[in-house]
């Protein structure tokens, strides 16, 4: 009888010990929030924005951030607040370099990232919103003119407004 009290203490100690040693090991569930989550908690929405993304995200001459990015951020902070019941504050986070952008959402330094151009691969990583934008380069030539080729540019003299997407594009080409 003995032996059978302490065989069931020693297995029920054994089973114990390694739910321990499994718990221990295995890595812990994450206790991750949702963005509206902290948004709840914090009152603060960030935002990852260039500031010279003209006419997405930009400083005015009156210093203010604007553009149609922000104003988009501001219409959501607007719904946010009315949905929870709170004051919501936009903090921004300049991000200069697009490939900081997704591992910066991943690790929940922004919350919501302006004006990140969809790729397949970008949304296997994140997910994105409806678009809200169509944008490309086009260039204002002749009718009969040859250029119609990244490579026709070549060695040739291309007006551009700067600090603009067309700027960067053209200068990648």
């Amino acid at each position: 009888m003995r032996n059978n009290l302490s065989m069931r203490l020693w297995q029920r100690g054994a089973i114990a010990l390694l739910g321990v040693l499994l718990a221990a090991a295995l890595p812990k569930a994450a206790l991750a929030e949702t963005v509206l989550e902290k948004v709840a908690r914090t009152g603060i929405l960030t935002v990852g924005t260039r500031l010279d993304l003209i006419p997405y995200a930009y400083v005015d001459d009156q210093s203010q951030l604007v553009g149609a990015s922000m104003d988009l951020v501001n219409a959501l902070r607007g719904e946010l607040s009315t949905y929870l019941g709170r004051e919501v504050t936009i903090q921004v986070t300049e991000i200069e370099d697009f490939s900081e952008r997704i591992p910066k959402l991943r690790a929940g330094e922004i919350d919501i990232s302006c004006d990140t151009t969809f790729t397949w691969e970008r949304d296997r990583k994140v997910d994105f919103s409806d678009s809200y934008s169509i944008s490309g380069v086009r260039l204002l030539v002749k009718q009969d003119s040859t250029l119609g080729s990244a490579a026709s540019l070549a060695n040739r003299r291309v007006g551009v407004l700067p600090h603009t997407l067309a700027a960067a594009a053209i200068r990648v080409v």
